[in-house]
């Protein structure tokens, strides 16, 4: 319970909305930072705000050529190659060049990853009695997608997660 400087009372706590800060895909770990309110239940000032950053693990290698969300194997010719190969044809040259060479880089570094999270406000309790203490986070689904048709959905919950701070540890924006 806080005292809301609008209201001017003891007012207890709202879930405001989950604001995420910042998205980020990195070395096999996609990483999503999220600020969490509390609001005053009658009026909807921001009373407390925790910042916290959820992570989880996926694997993907844009550089293994597929065709049609198909691995391709290994002795067969991947589509760099046949971009370098192209190049070559339309400069009139027998032999790749530089510019071809160039093309193959920009290909491969083409693979784009993104990430969507859908996250919503979470909690829960330890304890029983007057001795309960909550818990606030957030629980949702992180979805990683790959400009080559690469997608994996990573589930987050606040309780297994370890994405959660007590009210108390919150700061306070009054």
């Amino acid at each position: 319970m806080a005292r809301c400087p609008d209201c001017n009372k003891f007012v207890s706590y709202d879930d405001g909305d989950v604001d995420v800060q910042s998205e980020d895909v990195e070395s096999g770990e996609v990483r999503v930072e999220v600020r969490i309110v509390k609001t005053c239940a009658e009026c909807g000032t921001e009373l407390k705000e925790a910042t916290l950053e959820l992570h989880g693990p996926f694997e993907h290698d844009c550089e293994s050529p597929t065709h049609d969300g198909e691995p391709v194997d290994a002795d067969d010719m991947d589509a760099a190659e046949c971009l370098v190969m192209l190049v070559a044809w339309l400069t009139g040259r027998d032999e790749p060049t530089d510019d071809a060479e160039l093309a193959k880089e920009e290909w491969l570094d083409s693979h784009d990853l993104t990430v969507e999270s859908s996250l919503e406000n979470d909690s829960w309790c330890k304890g029983k009695g007057r001795y309960t203490q909550t818990f606030y986070g957030v629980s949702g689904e992180i979805e990683v997608s790959c400009t080559c048709g690469f997608h994996e959905t990573i589930s987050i919950s606040v309780q297994n997660d370890g994405a959660y701070t007590a009210a108390s540890g919150m700061d306070d924006l009054t």
